[in-house]
């Protein structure tokens, strides 16, 4: 056998190792690719049941404390009735009611001014 024939023959071999291996590589990537979306999907779907029930939770719950606090106004109207009169009790605890109302709102104005941001050529002081 000629010498060029042999090295074409080797060349050639080497060739289809070669791309057999890129194949096979090809198709392992492919393989680990699908994988990955298929957990990331379990993933989502698992996190989304987590998430709704968790919302269910906080609604419950915020469902529970705004009717503590309709029965907290309701005896303290109740009270207030007893002691001053249906009228002006309605009066008080509404009033003290806007009044609370009023300070936090205050207060949470406040506190959302300190959230500016600088442009960042400025340095925080210690």
């Amino acid at each position: 056998m000629p010498k060029e024939i042999a090295e074409a023959t080797e060349n050639d071999e080497e060739t289809g190792v070669a791309k057999a291996q890129l194949a096979t590589l090809v198709s392992d990537f492919r393989q680990l690719a699908e994988a990955e979306i298929k957990y990331l999907k379990m993933r989502a779907a698992y996190s989304g049941k987590i998430a709704k029930w968790t919302g269910i939770y906080v609604a419950l719950a915020l469902f529970a404390v705004l009717s503590a606090f309709i029965g907290l106004v309701i005896g303290l109207l109740l009270f207030a009735a007893s002691l001053i009169g249906i009228v002006p009790a309605t009066i008080v605890i509404a009033a003290s009611f806007l009044g609370l109302a009023w300070l936090a709102a205050t207060l949470a104005r406040r506190s959302a001014q300190k959230l500016v941001f600088g442009d960042g050529e400025s340095e925080v002081d210690d």
